[in-house]
């Protein structure tokens, strides 16, 4: 996946697989996992579908943080 600025420039790539969430969300979705003041993208669902991405792998700042033993929180963005 690929994400771009409003200019459509390219400002991250990432590995993603499917995911199926436990319920339908009635918004599109924006998962994030939340270590203190720092959100990772984690998953995205869109609006009336289970199916969904989860990012593969940590970025290496998040790695780090996982190794110091910090554990996040998940934090939920709905779009409407």
């Amino acid at each position: 996946m690929i994400a771009t600025n409003q200019n459509g420039t390219n400002v991250a790539e990432f590995l993603v697989r499917q995911s199926v969430d436990n319920q339908t969300p009635n918004h599109s979705e924006i998962v994030f996992r939340k270590y203190g003041n720092t959100e990772f993208l984690s998953k995205i669902f869109e609006v009336g579908s289970k199916d969904g991405v989860a990012v593969m792998e940590h970025s290496k700042q998040e790695a780090q943080l996982i190794n110091e033993g910090q554990e996040a929180l998940e934090h939920i963005e709905e779009q409407k």
